[in-house]
């Protein structure tokens, strides 16, 4: 009888087992969000940087793959973008008062926005003016953030902000701080695919 009670019992044990296995959590909201709020302030706190790697942009009219390379110091920033064989390239450099910009053949041209100058010489239409908090994976501030999806480390996997969305899909270690080495921007009638291949933390000078 006890032979047969405890033969009954094994199996039933055994699946309550791999039940509790199954489900055990993942590190709650609140947990996701502290983290998150540690690894934006730690984030914030970079002040002088830059990001070097590629970038694939595609609209409906065309499709462009460019080296890429975001400066910030403070404040301000320079964007240079080039396209492969000598095709052209651009340097866009600003701060908080007046951005300039200088193309390949000669152009010169300034301006108070980013983006007027860019959609002026290029036609394309990014959203420079949040780029540095993107770039890091971060949302904007002052804007209103529409969605946030965070990994259990508190890293951002997908944002929406300014009627664009934004996902993380890798990061890497940089020093003391994991930052996003792919991301896949999509806004209105544009988008980007950026891979980071390196982070610095250097350079006093735009």
């Amino acid at each position: 009888m006890k032979r047969w009670v405890s033969q009954l019992w094994l199996p039933v044990l055994l699946a309550l087992v791999l039940a509790g296995c199954a489900a055990v959590p993942e590190p709650d909201e609140t947990l996701r969000e502290e983290r998150f709020e540690e690894r934006r302030e730690q984030l914030l706190a970079l002040t002088t940087w830059r990001a070097i790697g590629r970038a694939g942009i595609n609209t409906a009219d065309e499709s462009v793959s460019l080296s890429m390379e975001w400066r910030q110091v403070g404040q301000a920033y320079r964007l240079d973008m080039r396209a492969p064989m000598g095709a052209g390239s651009f340097r866009l450099q600003g701060d908080e008062q007046a951005v300039v910009l200088r193309t390949s053949d000669g152009t010169t041209d300034s301006a108070g926005h980013a983006g007027d100058l860019l959609r002026r010489y290029t036609g394309l239409d990014l959203p420079v003016e949040v780029l540095p908090w993107w770039l890091r994976g971060i949302p904007a501030p002052r804007l209103a953030v529409d969605a946030l999806e965070l990994d259990s480390d508190g890293r951002v996997e997908r944002m929406e902000q300014a009627g664009w969305t934004i996902e993380y899909t890798a990061y890497r270690n940089s020093g003391s701080v994991e930052l996003p080495a792919r991301l896949f921007m999509d806004g209105p009638g544009i988008s980007l695919r950026a891979h980071i291949r390196d982070w610095k933390m250097d350079g006093e000078d735009i």
